[in-house]
C-alpha cells in the first residue's frame, strides 16, 4: 500500500463510524433504519465467534512496526517511503487496528482487509519475509464494515459456499471471500456471504446513551442503527470512564490517553507507539537505527 493510501486511511478511520450508509431511504424520502431490532448484543450481533483471542496492545505495536519496516523504500507518490513516513504508516496502522477491532469487523477504513484485526497481526507477526508481510493485505471486495456493522453489495444476487469461502454472485460479477479471515462462516443467506455482524437498528423510543452488556457496549445513533463495540476483543472491559461516560476500559493507561497523545518516536533502536492510551515500545533498527 503507497504511502498516500495510508495518509488518507486517517480520514478513512474518521468517516467509517459516520452515519452516511446507515440508512434505507424509501421513494417518499423517508429514512428507514436497516436490520432487524437489537435489544442487547446477542441481538446486535447474533452469530458472534465464541473464541476470538484478545489483540493486546503490545501485538498491535508489533504487528505494525513489523509492517511498516516493510515499506521502507517502497515507491508512493511523493517518492520512496522514508524513515519518517514510515513511523506515520506505524501510527496509522495502530488506529486502524484499533478502530476495526473494537468494533469487531474485518479491518475497515480505506484499507478493506478480508481478516480482522486479530487476524492480520498474527499473518504479519509470522512473516519471514517482507513479501509474506505484504501477502497478509488480502482485500475485501465490495462489502463495507462500519461501527454499525457489515453491508453486500448492491447487486448482490446469491451466495454459494465452499467450505467457508464465499462467492457472492452479482450482476456485475463474482465476488469470493475467505469468511475463516473474520472469524466467519460462509452463509448462503447473508449478503456478505459470511457471518459478519449484521446492521441492527435500536427499539423504538431507544435512548441514545450508550451503556454496557456485559463487555459490549451498544449504543444508538442518530439514524437509529445500533452501534456496537466488543471491549473485548482488545482485552477491556466496559465500564464508566472518568467523563462519566459508558465506555471501552483498558488498564495502564498513561499520558498516551489525553487528547493530544504524543506522536511515534525513536531511541536508541527503540519505536515508541501510543496504543489503546498507553506507550509500547518496540524493537527495530530499521525505522530507528
Amino acid at each position: 500500500m503507497s504511502i498516500r493510501s495510508f495518509t488518507l486511511l486517517v480520514t478513512a478511520v474518521g468517516l467509517a463510524g459516520c452515519a452516511t450508509d446507515d440508512t434505507l431511504t424509501t421513494p417518499g424520502g423517508t429514512s428507514q433504519p436497516k436490520g432487524a431490532v437489537a435489544r442487547d448484543a446477542t441481538e446486535a450481533f447474533p452469530r458472534a465467534p465464541q473464541s476470538v483471542p484478545a489483540l493486546g496492545r503490545d501485538a498491535i505495536a508489533r504487528s505494525c512496526a513489523r509492517a511498516a519496516e516493510c515499506q521502507l523504500g517502497q515507491p508512493s507518490d511523493t517518492g520512496p517511503v522514508s524513515s519518517a513516513d514510515a513511523l506515520a504508516l506505524a501510527s496509522l496502522c495502530v488506529e486502524g487496528l484499533v478502530f476495526s477491532g473494537e468494533r469487531a469487523i474485518p479491518v475497515s477504513g480505506l484499507a478493506t482487509r478480508a481478516s480482522t484485526a486479530d487476524v492480520w497481526a498474527a499473518c504479519v507477526a509470522g512473516g519471514a519475509s517482507c513479501d509474506a508481510v505484504r501477502a497478509c493485505d488480502v482485500e475485501r471486495p465490495r462489502v463495507s464494515c462500519q461501527e454499525d456493522g457489515c453491508l453486500g453489495p448492491g447487486d448482490w444476487l446469491e451466495t454459494r459456499c465452499a467450505g467457508d469461502v464465499a462467492t457472492l454472485v452479482t450482476k456485475s460479477g463474482d465476488v469470493a471471500r475467505d469468511c475463516a479471515l473474520a472469524h466467519a462462516q460462509c452463509d448462503p443467506s447473508s449478503p456478505t456471504g459470511c457471518t459478519d455482524r449484521p446492521y441492527t437498528r435500536c427499539p423504538d423510543g431507544a435512548e441514545r446513551v450508550d451503556r454496557c452488556d456485559g463487555d459490549v457496549r451498544l449504543g444508538c445513533d442518530r439514524e437509529g442503527q445500533v452501534s456496537y463495540h466488543d471491549c473485548r476483543r482488545l482485552g477491556g472491559t466496559c465500564g464508566v470512564d472518568a467523563r462519566g461516560t459508558f465506555d471501552c476500559l483498558y488498564p495502564g493507561i498513561d499520558a498516551c490517553s489525553g487528547d493530544s497523545p504524543p506522536g511515534p518516536s525513536c531511541a536508541g533502536g527503540t519505536l515508541a507507539l501510543c496504543v489503546l492510551g498507553a506507550r509500547v515500545e518496540v524493537t527495530t533498527q530499521s525505522l530507528c537505527p
